[in-house]
């Protein structure tokens, strides 16, 4: 994988399992529970990252919707 911004290798993706053990802002608001829906994020149980070490863009398509729990 190729960064989108600077065609760079050094790409860093963490999958990470949570179940509801997260804590999420946006703007003033607080959710506790599972990983709310943001698309190159995270969902549900998993929290999933892409990020380049070279240039620091986060990896995917932008802009994405506001949180599930914003709505």
């Amino acid at each position: 994988m190729e960064c989108q911004r600077c065609d760079s290798d050094r790409i860093f993706k963490i999958t990470a399992k949570s179940s509801d053990l997260n804590v999420s802002q946006f703007k003033d608001i607080e959710h506790d529970g599972y990983a709310p829906g943001v698309k190159n994020v995270c969902g549900g149980d998993y929290v999933e990252p892409s990020v380049c070490l070279e240039c620091g863009q986060a990896q995917g398509d932008w802009p994405v919707p506001d949180p599930d729990f914003a709505e």
